[in-house]
C-alpha cells in the first residue's frame, strides 16, 4: 500500500512540477521574441511540460550520476536566485514604515477550511523525505547519511521557505487588497510579479528561478519513482520486469 500510494503521488507531483515549468516557460517566451508562438493540439505551456518531462526522463535513463549532476546544478542555481530575492525583499520590507501591519490582523480571514486547501501546496512543497530514504540502496553509508540528509534538509529548506514568504508578503504593496490576496490572485507567477518591483530584471531572475525550481523537483521525483517501481517489481507488487536492472 505504501509503495502504490507513493508511486501514484509521484505521478501527481510530476504533473504539478511539469505544468509549473510550463507556466513559467510561457512567461519567458515573450522575452526571447516568441510572444505569439502557437503550437497544434495543445497550449504552449502543456507542450513545454511534455518536453521537460521527456528531457529529464532521458537524463534519468542515462543513470543515477547524470540525474544527480543535473539535480545539483539546478538546485544550487535556484538557491542563489532565491537568496537574491530574499535579500531584496527583506530590504524593501524593513524600509517600509508600516511593514508590521502586513503581518497583523485576522490570521484566518477565510476560515480554517481554506487553510486545508492551501496545505495541498505546502504538503507537496515538503515532499522529499521519502525520496531520501528511497535512494538509500545507492547511498554510501546509508545508516549514517540518510538520517543526516533528512535533518539537514529541514535545517536548510524550512528557513528558505519562511524567508521567501516573509519577503513576498512584506515587500508587495498592492492597492485595495491585502498582500496575501494579491499573491493568491497571481498564483504560480506571484513571486515574479513581486520581484519585478525590486529592480530592473528582477522578474526575469525569478522566472529563471521558477524554471530551476520546477525542474529540480521534477528530476528528483522521476529519480525516486523509478526506485519505488524497481523495489515493487522486485517484491512482485508490480510485474517482475520492473525489478530488472539494465546492464
Amino acid at each position: 500500500m505504501s509503495g502504490w500510494m507513493s508511486w501514484f503521488a509521484y505521478v501527481v507531483a510530476c504533473s504539478l512540477y511539469a505544468l509549473g515549468f510550463g507556466a513559467y516557460g510561457k512567461e519567458v517566451l515573450p522575452l526571447v521574441g516568441l510572444a505569439h508562438l502557437s503550437l497544434p493540439l495543445l497550449p504552449v505551456e502543456q507542450w513545454l511540460a511534455l518536453v521537460v518531462v521527456a528531457l529529464f526522463s532521458f537524463i534519468n535513463y542515462r543513470g543515477a550520476s547524470e540525474a544527480g549532476s543535473a539535480g545539483n546544478f539546478v538546485t544550487m542555481a535556484k538557491i542563489v536566485l532565491l537568496a537574491v530575492f530574499v535579500a531584496c525583499g527583506v530590504w524593501v520590507t524593513l524600509h517600509r514604515p508600516d511593514w508590521q501591519s502586513t503581518f497583523t490582523g485576522n490570521f484566518m480571514p477565510n476560515g480554517f477550511g481554506h487553510v486545508f486547501i492551501a496545505m495541498g501546496l505546502t504538503f507537496i512543497a515538503f515532499e522529499g523525505y521519502e525520496i531520501i530514504a528511497q535512494c538509500s540502496e545507492e547511498v554510501r553509508e546509508p545508516e549514517r547519511n540518510v538520517p543526516k540528509a533528512i535533518f539537514l534538509s529541514l535545517v536548510i529548506v524550512v528557513p528558505i521557505y519562511l524567508l521567501v514568504a516573509f519577503a513576498a508578503l512584506g515587500a508587495v504593496q498592492p492597492e485595495g487588497m491585502a498582500s496575501w490576496q494579491y499573491l493568491g490572485l497571481h498564483k504560480e507567477t506571484a513571486l515574479v510579479d513581486v520581484a519585478r518591483t525590486f529592480f530592473r530584471g528582477g522578474g526575469i531572475m525569478l522566472l529563471v528561478g521558477g524554471l530551476f525550481s520546477t525542474v529540480s523537483a521534477l528530476n528528483a521525483t522521476i529519480y525516486s519513482s523509478s526506485r519505488v517501481s524497481f523495489a515493487m517489481g522486485r517484491d512482485r507488487n508490480l510485474p517482475s520486469w520492473f525489478g530488472d536492472i539494465h546492464p
